[in-house]
């Protein structure tokens, strides 16, 4: 953490830095001086955050006036309304997954006891999937014919967090497969039955995330040995 009291050292520089929280009032020089040591992009980090308590937005419209008007290029701010629309689906779809789930539990788990509260929802019915096939049909025109809702209990399985490209899953799964023989269980894959399947659930989007970045959940249906 950093608290700035006035403008940053010129030449003082930590690109890992992600978040500057203001608490006190900066403009002109000494706003974008501070800004632009928080906004330096490092490895995975595509800019910083900062945290405003005061409402400077007034006096960093001006600051990147004089920017721009200097020579400056590239966007320093997002469009509010973007980035509240934005933080609404992420809510929305948070409380979805936390749905009757007491979030304070969240802290006392482990790894894998965290990896449990991942939750469907329960709003989704016939009728819902039903309205999704037809939009995804009518705007990415995408047939949706073999797609269906299924509920079912999967029962005791034994499932790992997979962080890479798809094509390195073998590895993952090598991994549930010897604890499985030392934990004294058996593999219960069904070749008929659905429920008693390999099963993946994929976390990443992958138009957005690189490869191996890519977070999936491999669940193996196991019984007692």
């Amino acid at each position: 953490m950093v608290i700035v009291c006035d403008m940053w050292l010129t030449g003082f520089d930590v690109p890992p830095l992600h978040t500057l929280y203001m608490d006190k009032f900066l403009s002109g020089h000494n706003l974008m001086q501070a800004i632009a040591r928080i906004n330096r992009v490092y490895k995975d980090k595509p800019a910083g955050l900062v945290v405003d308590y005061l409402g400077i937005a007034n006096e960093l419209k001006n600051a990147l006036e004089f920017y721009t008007q200097s020579g400056g290029k590239g966007a320093f701010v997002q469009d509010k309304d973007k980035i509240i629309d934005k933080m609404q689906e992420n809510y929305e779809i948070l409380m979805q997954m936390i749905h009757r789930i007491n979030p304070l539990d969240y802290f006392t788990l482990d790894s894998q006891g965290k990896l449990a509260l991942i939750a469907q929802p329960d709003f989704i019915t016939q009728e819902l999937f039903e309205w999704a096939c037809e939009e995804v049909q009518s705007k990415k025109g995408i047939d949706c014919s073999n797609a269906r809702l299924l509920r079912f209990e999967e029962g005791l399985c034994v499932q790992i967090l997979h962080i890479g490209s798809y094509d390195e899953e073998p590895q993952s799964l090598a991994k549930i497969e010897e604890f499985i023989t030392r934990n004294g269980l058996q593999n219960d894959i069904g070749k008929d039955n659905l429920t008693r399947a390999h099963h993946e659930i994929y976390l990443s989007n992958p138009n957005k995330t690189p490869t191996h970045k890519f977070k999936t959940i491999l669940r193996i249906p196991v019984r007692d040995g």
